[in-house]
């Protein structure tokens, strides 16, 4: 299963360095723009990046949640908090990356983060609800992170862009979160099945 799990993430990641790859004109046409956002932009903006640097640390970090919490996650698990959690990141920054929520105006949107950050909260939830006590102070430490951020408007201690999208880290949060949660509510609806 691990294997199938690897080549998955292999696949994600491969499509965010083709993105980045592909240049500016592909970047403009697939990252989510405030003054003309595109239906399809809420799901592809996730997938592009601002700088080499941007591409990186999202890739590294991506990377890790899959090779640390492999045993969380299945082939379809992974795409689906990746894509749902990368959407929902966007849709997030697109209600309240402004006034009066934000101080400015969150122009674009775009990058792998508010996805990592609901896959990490997926993973950490789904092990916690095992009762790991680790994983449940890791998803309150992660709570905490991008409710302070929130608020301050800000990273507490790095950025590899400008203005880094603080309620796309939000929304990768709440959905991690749900969508662990929706995934313990449906393993044990399955169990009661094949018990009945």
């Amino acid at each position: 299963m691990f294997g199938q799990i690897k080549i998955s993430a292999a696949l994600l990641v491969g499509l965010v360095i083709v993105v980045y790859v592909a240049g500016e004109q592909a970047a403009e046409i697939l990252r989510y723009n405030r003054n003309g956002p595109d239906w399809y932009a809420f799901l592809t903006a996730s997938f592009v990046h601002g700088n080499v640097q941007h591409l990186f640390v999202n890739v590294a970090i991506f990377s890790s949640i899959v090779l640390l919490f492999h045993g969380e996650l299945t082939t379809r698990s992974l795409w689906l908090v990746t894509v749902v959690c990368g959407f929902t990141a966007v849709s997030f920054e697109h209600i309240f990356g402004k006034p009066p929520f934000m101080a400015y105006l969150i122009e674009e949107t775009y990058g792998l983060s508010g996805a990592c950050y609901g896959l990490l909260m997926y993973c950490a939830l789904a092990r916690a609800l095992r009762r790991d006590a680790l994983s449940l102070f890791l998803g309150v430490i992660l709570i905490f992170k991008v409710t302070v951020e929130a608020v301050h408007q800000g990273p507490l201690f790095y950025s590899s862009v400008e203005a880094p999208a603080v309620f796309g880290h939000v929304g990768g949060v709440v959905f991690g979160a749900l969508l662990a949660a929706i995934s313990k509510l449906w393993s044990g609806f399955k169990a009661d099945r094949a018990v009945a």
